[in-house]
């Protein structure tokens, strides 16, 4: 007679014991920039360009943006906003691509997992 009872495994346990150990991956799953609310993109706007969040962040309120108008945004429209500062602008450009691509990263890491798990907008 078998006498061991089996008990669930917690998520974290069950990760670790399917997994090889040497490519765990620890990043948690994060919302995809393009849905982002206003304040979700206030947020990262403070955390990344804390030297420009107090200088912009008025526009940013005025123009209401949303996470699918910040992945939408050029130098261009940055200066219709009334970011003058031509540096200001590419170094918020620099910080819109690096988002840009980690989500991008995202979305083939879940295409590669299967079908049905990929973001859509």
């Amino acid at each position: 007679m078998d006498t061991d009872v089996k008990v669930p495994l917690s998520r974290r346990q069950s990760d670790q014991a399917s997994s090889s150990g040497a490519s765990r991956q620890k990043h948690k799953q994060t919302k995809p920039a393009y849905i982002w609310s206003h304040e979700e993109v206030m947020r990262w706007f403070k955390k990344h360009c804390a030297d420009y969040y107090r200088k912009y962040a008025e526009a940013f309120t005025f123009h209401e943006i949303t996470g699918q108008s910040l992945m939408r945004l050029t130098d261009e429209k940055l200066e219709r906003m009334g970011i003058a500062d031509e540096q200001h602008r590419a170094d918020l450009m620099g910080h819109l691509y690096r988002l840009k691509l980690r989500h991008e990263g995202m979305e083939l890491r879940a295409l590669e997992k299967g079908p049905g798990l990929c973001y859509s907008g």
